[in-house]
This record gives structure tokens, C-alpha cells and sequence, in this order.
């Protein structure tokens, strides 16, 4: 489960980031 909330903070970060 720890991966998944990992996994999805570097997909926001990634979309947050132009």
C-alpha cells in the first residue's frame, strides 16, 4: 500500500512540474 501513496505523490509531483 505504501508503494501505491509513493507512486501517486511522484505522478502529482511529475503533473504539478511542467
Amino acid at each position: 500500500m505504501g508503494t501505491w501513496i509513493l507512486f501517486a505523490c511522484l505522478l502529482g509531483a511529475a503533473f504539478a512540474m511542467p
